[in-house]
C-alpha cells in the first residue's frame, strides 16, 4: 500500500506499528538497528529513526528495539505527538499494526488515524473472535474502519455460489417434477440445456 501511495510522487511513509512483533524490515529485506521506539525513548531524534532506502520510494520507521511495555507506549502521550507530527511531514502514513483484536494496542491511537483498514483473511480468520473485535471497536467509538477480505478461493468460491443460486431458482418448482425445472430455468433466462423432446415425453 506504501509502494502504491509513493508512485503518486507524495511523501509517504511506512510505520511498523507492531511492537510486540515487528516484520517490516524483514518484508523489505532492510536492516536496522534503531527506529520507533528508540526515538521515543529518547535514545535518538527522528530523523535518525526513519530510513530512506534506495529500493523504495517511501520512508521507513522500523520498530528499532522491542520495548517490554509495548501497550503503555503505543498510549503514551508521546506516542501521540509523534504521529500529530508525522502528519505534518507526510502526504500519506502507512501503520502496519499488530492483530487488532488479539491485543488492544491500537485502541488508544485509533481516533489520531484517518482511517483503518482490517484485513480478514478467508477461511482463517477466527468468526468469533472477529465478531469481538467489531464490538470492541464499536463500544469504542471506532467508525472509520473498513475491510479486506484475503486468501479468497475465487474457483471454489464460483463453485459454491453457481450451485446455491441453482438451488434458489429451482425451489418451489420441485413438486412439478421435470417440467417444473425446464419451466424455472427459462422464467430465469439461464442457459441451462433441456431435451423437448423427453420433455413431451
Amino acid at each position: 500500500m506504501a509502494a502504491v501511495y509513493a508512485m503518486t510522487g507524495k511523501k509517504t511513509l511506512l510505520v511498523d506499528f507492531d511492537l510486540r512483533k515487528p516484520s517490516i524490515l524483514a518484508t523489505l529485506s532492510v536492516h536496522a538497528n534503531r527506529g520507533l521506539v528508540n526515538h521515543l525513548l529518547n535514545q535518538i531524534d527522528l530523523e535518525t529513526a526513519i530510513l530512506r532506502h534506495p529500493d523504495y520510494k517511501f520512508d521507513i520507521l522500523p520498530v528499532g528495539v522491542i520495548p517490554p511495555n509495548p501497550a503503555e507506549l503505543m498510549a503514551s502521550d508521546r506516542m501521540k505527538k509523534l504521529i500529530e507530527r508525522l502528519k505534518q511531514e507526510y502526504t500519506y502514513i502507512v501503520f502496519d499494526t499488530s492483530p487488532i483484536g488479539l491485543v488492544g494496542d491500537i485502541y488508544p491511537i485509533a481516533s489520531l488515524l484517518d482511517h483503518i483498514i482490517y484485513s480478514v483473511a478467508c477461511e482463517k480468520t477466527n468468526k468469533n473472535l472477529f465478531k469481538s473485535t467489531i464490538k470492541q471497536m464499536t463500544s469504542r467509538g471506532i467508525r472509520n474502519v473498513s475491510f479486506v477480505f484475503n486468501n479468497v478461493n475465487l474457483k471454489k468460491m464460483e463453485y459454491s455460489s453457481y450451485y446455491q443460486n441453482a438451488y434458489g431458482m429451482f425451489t418451489g418448482y420441485q413438486s412439478q417434477g421435470y417440467a417444473g425445472y425446464v419451466h424455472a430455468a427459462r422464467q430465469h433466462q439461464q442457459g441451462y440445456y433441456f431435451d423437448d423432446a423427453e420433455l413431451e415425453e
